[in-house]
């Protein structure tokens, strides 16, 4: 009932950009909404596709390369609603932007998120700091030690996962956007699409001694030919997620509603 008074009293004109959860809007709501504006553009992020009303949405929005195409494939084989689909990367924590290159005296390796979701071999244990960037305030209590780590470590426990859920790539946006490398897995979505088949730090499995091999190779290679090779590449990925970028990709997004 809130969602329906809120929707009524709305402006009119414009574009309404709901994101995850908030993609989960009430059917009558939505309508009303349709009703005062240019149309409504569905950002699902990493939520389950399946229990959203898709058919809502005027553009699908993705937040990954990856999510795009798992979107129109569906479209493709009539199992998700029609409409064009525009992809606007997720970036990461707004703090980071603008940051420095830092000057790192040494090697050191990170893991940003939730432990439960990752897994790191015992060998490897001492050598990859854990700081949980979960939610909001854990992420801003460290911003500040982001910097100081030179790798990125980014393998997904991948228990539990559904066919339906499309994670973007923000590990490794927010590697790039703290002029780090990322160590990640090559099927991890958008991994390959964005930093390059190339790119030195991607791994082909999962079993602990190719995690330990592959983590021991991007540390050896800190400082090197290798190591700058892979910086190359995530600067442009930094470059892809920038204010213009993204600007430019909201544009193309209003020009799919007709709005210029």
């Amino acid at each position: 009932v809130l969602q329906r008074m809120w929707a009524r009293t709305r402006p009119k004109g414009g574009i309404y950009f709901l994101t995850k959860t908030s993609c989960q809007i009430d059917p009558e709501a939505a309508f009303s909404l349709k009703q005062r504006s240019h149309g409504l553009c569905f950002d699902y992020v990493d939520h389950n596709l399946s229990l959203i009303a898709a058919e809502l949405a005027d553009v699908h929005v993705c937040s990954s390369f990856a999510q795009e195409g798992w979107i129109r494939s569906r479209q493709a084989a009539g199992e998700f609603a029609g409409g064009p689909t525009e992809v606007i990367l997720h970036n990461a924590d707004a703090a980071l932007y603008g940051l420095a290159p830092p000057v790192r005296s040494g090697f050191l390796a990170v893991y940003c998120g939730n432990r439960a979701n990752t897994r790191i071999p015992a060998a490897l244990a001492a050598d990859i700091a854990v700081l949980d960037g979960s939610k909001p305030r854990r992420m801003r209590r460290i911003l500040d030690q982001l910097p100081d780590f030179a790798l990125h470590y980014g393998l997904r426990d991948g228990t539990g996962d559904l066919a339906s859920v499309v994670k973007p790539f923000t590990k490794g946006i927010t590697a790039a956007l703290c002029h780090a490398n990322i160590m990640t897995s090559r099927d991890v979505p958008d991994a390959e699409r964005l930093l390059g088949a190339d790119y030195p730090f991607l791994i082909d499995g999962s079993g602990d001694a190719v995690v330990i091999e592959a983590y021991r190779r991007a540390r050896d290679a800190f400082g090197g030919p290798e190591w700058h090779r892979g910086l190359d590449a995530m600067a442009t990925l930094r470059e892809q997620v920038s204010g213009p970028a993204l600007a430019a990709r909201f544009r193309a997004m209003a020009a799919l509603l007709g709005v210029t």
